[in-house]
């Protein structure tokens, strides 16, 4: 395993933030930050490459999607954009829940079978 230096990109509200750290060295924590971007980066915003990202904000007032469709895309940009997939399982899955005002969608991401990264939309 490759020593690295990622920028630590965890946000107050994430689970295990920690307010002093400004570099990670764990390949899984460095992994995490990248699909965290794939995650929330729109289609077109990366310069060069307009196909990168999922675009989890596609979904926000989208009325006919389902879980197959937010799951294959996911697993398209991660088989693209995260060699890691080579090392680690990395599987996600996505759940549609029924709101009080809205329905929300559950999006769950597994490093080798441990849930590590979750969204809501």
């Amino acid at each position: 395993m490759a020593l690295i230096n990622e920028i630590y990109s965890r946000v107050p509200s994430d689970a295990f933030f920690q307010n002093d750290r400004l570099e990670v060295k764990d390949e899984i924590e460095a992994l995490i930050g990248k699909i965290r971007m794939i995650m929330l980066t729109r289609k077109g915003d990366l310069l060069g490459n307009p196909d990168f990202g999922v675009d989890l904000e596609q979904f926000i007032f989208e009325t006919f999607f389902d879980e197959a469709t937010i799951q294959r895309e996911i697993q398209v940009q991660f088989a693209k954009y995260l060699p890691e997939m080579l090392r680690y399982r990395i599987e996600s899955f996505a759940y549609l829940t029924e709101g009080e005002y809205r329905d929300d969608i559950i999006i769950d991401i597994f490093i080798n079978k441990e849930r590590l990264l979750g969204f809501r939309i």
